[in-house]
C-alpha cells in the first residue's frame, strides 16, 4: 500500500519562513486611517441626506392639525372675515362675500388658518369657516377685476397684482370628455367658479351652473399641477 505523506519537507518550511522574515512590513499612518474614516463617514452622511430628501418629497409637510400644508379648501359661508393676524383681536383686513370660493391654506396657528387667495393676498381665517370641499376658478383673469365680486373692504378697493390674460386664451373650454378633440359644452370666462368632482393630474371633472364636463387641470386655480383629486 502506498503511503501519502502530508508533512512538508523542513527545508521548504524554512525557506518560506525566511522569505516572510525578509518581507517588509506595511505600516499605515494615523493620518491615512483618519482620512479613510472621514471618507466613509461622508459617504454615509450623503446617502442619509439623499434618503431624507426622497422621504421629504414623498411625504408632504403637515401642520399641527395633521393636514397637508399647503392645501386648497373653500369658504363655508357667504361672508367670511379675513384678519391681519390669528385671533379676534386683530383687525379685519377684508371680507369674502361668496360661499364656496377656493383659497389655499399655507399655515396654521391653533384654530386659525393663514390663507392665500387667487391673487396672492394673504390673511387669517377661523378654521371653522373653511370646508374641505374642492372648488376651483377658471384662469386667467385680470388683477383689477378679481376682487370686486368676492371681497369688500379697504383691501378689496386697493389694486391687487395679477397676470393679464392673453386674448387668445381668455376663455377655457368645458368638454364632454377628457380629450382635446371632445365635443365642446361651453366656453368659460375668467374667474368662473366650478365644483371639482375629481382630477387625474391632467384633466378635472367639474360641475357649474348645471353643466358637467372636463377642463384642463392647468386652466384651474384651486388644484395643484399633477394633483389627483378623488
Amino acid at each position: 500500500m502506498n503511503k501519502v505523506h502530508l508533512e512538508r519537507p523542513l527545508s521548504v518550511v524554512r525557506r518560506r519562513a525566511q522569505a516572510c522574515a525578509r518581507a517588509p512590513m506595511r505600516t499605515v499612518s494615523a493620518g491615512t486611517v483618519l482620512t479613510w474614516v472621514i471618507a466613509v463617514a461622508t459617504a454615509v452622511m450623503v446617502r442619509s441626506a439623499a434618503a431624507l430628501a426622497v422621504d421629504a418629497q414623498a411625504a408632504p409637510e403637515r401642520g399641527p392639525s395633521g393636514l397637508p400644508l399647503p392645501r386648497f379648501v373653500s369658504l363655508k359661508a357667504d361672508r367670511v372675515n379675513v384678519r391681519k393676524g390669528p385671533g379676534p383681536q386683530y383687525a379685519i383686513d377684508w371680507v369674502f362675500v361668496r360661499a364656496g370660493w377656493p383659497v389655499e391654506v399655507i399655515a396654521e396657528f391653533g384654530p386659525w388658518r393663514r390663507i392665500r387667495d387667487a391673487e396672492g393676498a394673504t390673511g387669517w381665517i377661523l378654521g371653522a369657516m373653511l370646508s374641505g370641499r374642492r372648488t376651483a376658478l377658471v384662469t386667467p383673469w385680470t388683477g383689477a377685476s378679481a376682487g370686486a365680486a368676492t371681497r369688500s373692504g379697504a383691501s378689496a378697493r386697493s389694486a391687487r397684482g395679477g397676470a393679464q390674460p392673453d386674448a387668445e386664451h381668455a376663455t377655457s373650454q368645458l368638454l364632454r370628455a377628457p380629450l382635446e378633440d371632445a365635443p365642446l359644452i361651453a366656453r368659460l370666462g375668467p374667474k368662473v367658479m366650478a365644483r371639482v368632482q375629481g382630477c387625474d393630474g391632467a384633466w378635472c371633472r367639474v360641475t357649474l351652473h348645471g353643466l358637467k364636463g372636463y377642463v384642463r387641470q392647468r386652466r384651474l386655480w384651486g388644484v395643484y399641477p399633477g394633483e389627483r383629486v378623488r
